[in-house]
């Protein structure tokens, strides 16, 4: 069961990982032609003046790569910081599923997310407070009614991670089937 936990954290951000590392590599890739077009430009020239299509193009499609590329690594950097401070240091509080809203900006394959929408009632205050998971991909359904782990920032309200992955290590459970001799 541990190496499923673990194989569900390190699969959360990897299209967004993938994502970034593919256009950081072909960005870098293009940048690096760029540069060397640029100094073959430079030192040989057949004509009297230098042929500066290629560096020009080449740089100018391969540092934006670069860019995007850059800009993927960084947010899901920035993403799995969040989550693991607060899984570490929020404190631990339990929603209910009330249910689950298709995210139209978002689609892959002609499919779109799904974000699971959240209640938790404090007991003491009666204040209500609502929360919003990431995009999850799949049928959110089952998930209505259930009780999800949210982990909260004790001095800002507002900072918190939905543990959606908690709701889907409960759907594994009691479903191994070993059929091994």
């Amino acid at each position: 069961m541990r190496n499923r936990e673990r194989n569900v954290e390190k699969t959360e951000n990897l299209g967004e990982r993938l994502l970034g590392i593919l256009f950081l590599i072909l960005g870098a890739l293009m940048t690096l032609a760029a540069l060397g077009a640029w100094l073959v430009v430079t030192r040989i020239t057949v004509t009297e003046e230098p042929v500066w299509v290629a560096p020009v193009v080449l740089a100018s499609v391969g540092i934006p790569f670069f860019m995007v590329g850059l800009g993927f690594v960084i947010a899901v950097k920035v993403m799995d910081k969040k989550k693991n401070r607060l899984l570490q240091h929020g404190k631990k509080i339990y929603a209910e599923v009330t249910g689950s809203q298709i995210v139209y900006q978002v689609a892959v394959n002609g499919r779109h997310p799904n974000r699971l929408e959240c209640r938790y009632t404090d007991e003491f205050t009666g204040d209500v407070f609502l929360y919003s998971s990431r995009n999850i991909f799949g049928d959110t359904y089952p998930y209505v009614g259930q009780q999800v782990a949210v982990y909260v920032n004790p001095d800002d309200p507002a900072d918190y991670y939905v543990d959606v992955d908690s709701l889907r290590k409960e759907e594994y459970q009691g479903k191994v089937h070993d059929f091994r001799s």
